[in-house]
């Protein structure tokens, strides 16, 4: 079965790109051997960030708990990189400020963002 191809992200400094959710890019990053580490984003954010065994692929997934909406800086939760920060499911808005990506999650909702910081066979 193939993924839906997602609609461009709504981004207008045009740094935040689409990918296909599932798509095999991501994959090593959901691997049973991935690392997968929880974050503390205050409340009515729950979070975590999944890694490849190699290091190179990162996925972060964030969840709004609470009845509010709520913000974030996806940026500063994942590693630096050259490649764009890639949305890859779920539900946000997003913006720039400051010259920061920012996103926007409504109440009950989530968002998968991910990046790749070096060529998975390098």
């Amino acid at each position: 079965m193939t993924a839906p191809t997602l609609a461009p992200a709504t981004l207008d400094g045009g740094n935040l790109a689409p990918s296909t959710p599932g798509g095999e890019t991501f994959a090593p990053a959901f691997g049973g051997i991935a690392t997968v580490r929880p974050l503390d984003l205050g409340p009515g954010l729950a979070g975590q960030i999944r890694t490849s065994p190699a290091g190179t692929v990162h996925v972060l997934t964030v969840h709004n708990t609470s009845d509010q909406p709520q913000t974030l800086y996806p940026e500063d939760l994942l590693p630096h990189g050259d490649e764009p920060l890639m949305f890859l499911g779920g539900r946000s808005t997003s913006s720039e400020q400051d010259g920061r990506i920012v996103a926007r999650l409504d109440p009950h909702t989530h968002v998968h963002l991910g990046r790749i910081t070096a060529p998975e066979n390098a």
